[in-house]
């Protein structure tokens, strides 16, 4: 983990927020949409797709560990 200033990497760019991980709305619709839609989001002049959420670090990471495929894709 690591402290990330979320100005910093997403000023002047749109971002994707969450109202908590594990969000069974977020979880199984929102997020995996997000996947499937990666590159034609970006083919649209999405440079980054962020979901922030609330929780603390450990439930975020751990919500990060059960779509590892964002991150390789995006």
């Amino acid at each position: 983990m690591q402290t990330v200033n979320i100005h910093s990497i997403t000023a002047g760019q749109k971002i994707v927020g969450v109202p908590n991980a594990f969000n069974h709305t977020f979880s199984l619709k929102h997020v995996p949409r997000y996947i499937e839609n990666t590159y034609e989001l970006k083919s649209k002049g999405v440079d980054k797709i962020l979901c922030l959420g609330v929780n603390n670090p450990f439930v975020m990471k751990a919500w990060a560990k059960s779509y590892s495929e964002l991150l390789f894709r995006c």
